[in-house]
């Protein structure tokens, strides 16, 4: 008889997440802000301003993720005056209009940038929280240029902090090189980054680096290969619990949970110089119904009780 096990589901990145949660998927074990962890952040920020009111936009594509942001705000004792739409016809009107003196928006990077660039919002006398929906932060640039030199309206955008990691893109350069005619993977990579063929691919360490682009992900999957490293690490210099995990089952599920629960890894000297003093903990978020499991990260910036979140 065929049996299907519930193993441990990795994510790392923020649309991952929310996707696997709407599945209703079981063990997410993640390294990225869930939005919960923003929620939570943003309860944090309402006490601070003294309100427990917010009115939401949102462009109608995170159905199930607005449902679980206004649940978990209310049970935070904030309350929603109204969900819009982005595109509403008076959506200035509409907010103008409500009790509510905070907007927390919900929306992609691009959507954010276009709503605040229209004058009939940006000269409103708000609040406008942004939580991001994608994941993605605002760089530089479009932190400083969100705003129209005349708008009137206040933002404050919780983001993702990326850490840039030359550590690891050395070490994976050189991997690339070295490696990339004897594995079908690598091959396929530099074929699409450089355009050449695994047979005649003249280019030097300068020209990868210059090829070289870190995703938004990167720092999510190195601290997630550590987390399984150390949980494997654990697992294996124990015979009892070796012999758990010897294959797939719902105990062995459980085990490497527990691991995780109990997991307090601090980066040091033999680890990338970049994460060098930072701890990684592991927590089960009981703020949504299939309790994912989400990573501890304290850096020093506006910190949590899980993942830091940027205030620009």
């Amino acid at each position: 008889m065929l049996t299907v096990a519930e193993l441990p589901v990795a994510a790392y990145s923020s649309q991952a997440v929310n996707a696997l949660i709407e599945m209703e998927v079981q063990n997410i074990i993640a390294t990225t802000p869930t939005m919960e962890v923003y929620v939570e952040a943003l309860t944090k920020l309402m006490s601070s301003l003294r309100s427990n009111l917010v009115t939401i936009v949102e462009d109608g594509s995170n159905v199930e993720t607005v449902k679980r942001v206004v649940n978990q705000l209310n049970a935070a004792d904030i309350f929603v005056s109204d969900v819009l739409h982005v595109e509403h016809p008076q959506l200035a009107q509409a907010l103008d209009d409500s009790d509510s003196d905070i907007v927390v928006s919900l929306l992609p990077k691009n959507e954010l940038i276009a709503a605040l660039n229209d004058p009939s919002l940006y000269k409103m006398d708000k609040l406008w929280i942004s939580l991001p929906v994608d994941g993605e932060a605002l760089d530089d640039n479009e932190q400083a240029e969100i705003l129209n030199p005349e708008a009137e309206i206040e933002i404050i955008s919780l983001q993702p902090h990326f850490i840039e990691l030359p550590q690891f893109r050395d070490y994976f350069l050189r991997v690339l090189k070295n490696n990339y005619q004897s594995y079908q993977l690598l091959t396929s990579y530099i074929q699409q980054v450089y355009n050449c063929s695994d047979s005649a691919c003249e280019i030097d360490k300068n020209q990868m680096a210059e090829g070289y682009l870190q995703s938004t992900t990167t720092e999510a999957v190195i601290r997630m290969t550590y987390a399984f490293a150390a949980v494997g690490q654990k697992i294996g210099s124990d015979a009892e619990k070796e012999r758990t995990c010897a294959h797939p089952t719902p105990e062995c599920t459980s085990l490497i949970v527990q691991e995780l629960l109990d997991l307090d890894y601090e980066f040091g000297i033999n680890d990338p110089s970049e994460l060098a003093g930072e701890r990684l903990r592991f927590y089960r978020d009981m703020s949504v119904r299939v309790n994912p499991l989400a990573s501890s990260i304290c850096r020093g910036c506006f910190k949590l009780e899980s993942f830091s979140v940027n205030l620009p």
